[in-house]
């Protein structure tokens, strides 16, 4: 059996994210779905990274590693980490819902019965009149949010580097003189007449 996951230390075992052996090498052997559920994962797996350069303490950390232990045992929402991120002004609303579609979409396949049919199947901007026509709709589908699942995980290999850079603007004066969380909590109550 060839694993997803390398040995690395006795002490600590990583995932190796190789996104042509996770992502592509499915896609091209037509295993779609399982290509759609590694890109999330990997894009999880991303987000974690991202927070986890923010908020390095040890308490921090030890926090990240329960969020990691429950996300897959009870109904938690990955969407939550992407939010925090945009909390901290590391990534742009337009970038959340960039994940979202994403999101939205491995979870359409994931879950319906067509799986990637599922892209095709129903939507009235998508024209085909022969199975040739809907199997090449969708593959053109499938290829085109795979390529913006890939634009995401690529942004945020950037948005780490980054961070990186600088762990402690996001927690600095200059930080909170230009991200003031009044202005942020006064964002989402309707104004008071």
């Amino acid at each position: 059996m060839k694993g997803r996951v390398k040995f690395t230390h006795p002490s600590s075992i990583g995932m190796n994210i190789d996104w042509n052996e996770l992502v592509n090498k499915p896609f091209n052997e037509g295993r779609i779905l399982e290509a759609f559920a590694s890109a999330d994962a990997i894009i999880d797996s991303s987000i974690e990274f991202c927070l986890r350069q923010i908020y390095s303490n040890s308490k921090c950390q030890d926090l990240i590693n329960e969020i990691h232990l429950i996300r897959g045992s009870v109904n938690f929402d990955g969407l939550i980490l992407i939010r925090i991120l945009k909390s901290k002004t590391v990534v742009s609303e337009g970038f959340l819902q960039k994940v979202l579609h994403f999101k939205k979409a491995r979870n359409l396949i994931l879950h319906n019965i067509e799986g990637e049919y599922s892209f095709v199947i129903g939507n009235p901007s998508i024209l085909y009149s022969s199975q040739k026509e809907l199997d090449v709709a969708v593959e053109n589908e499938s290829k085109r949010l795979i390529g913006n699942a890939f634009n995401i995980y690529m942004e945020l290999y950037e948005t780490s580097k980054k961070i990186h850079n600088n762990p402690e603007y996001y927690f600095s004066h200059e930080f909170y003189k230009k991200n003031p969380r009044g202005k942020q909590a006064k964002s989402k109550f309707p104004k008071s007449k």
